[in-house]
């Protein structure tokens, strides 16, 4: 239990900095990880990808389109 009681400001002196605490920030600048390090087996590689990249030789991707991009050729888009 505790006691709260007036004190005038006169009083009232404000605190020094040798009597605040002070907590270092934890910037270790790595995102916390939602999985542990031991669940992740291995990247995820879906047929379809593979599929598209087989496509490609009977319909090329068109002249100009981003280099870094997959292009998914008619017979894939629907």
């Amino acid at each position: 239990m505790f006691t709260v009681s007036y004190r005038p400001g006169s009083k009232n002196g404000k605190a020094d900095t040798l009597s605040r605490q002070f907590e270092v920030p934890d910037d270790s600048g790595q995102p916390d990880l939602i999985l542990p390090v031991t669940a992740v087996l291995a990247p995820v590689q879906w047929d379809l990808v593979e599929e598209i990249q087989w496509a490609h030789a009977d319909e090329p991707p068109p002249t100009g389109y981003p280099p870094h991009k997959l292009f998914v050729p008619q017979q894939f888009r629907p």
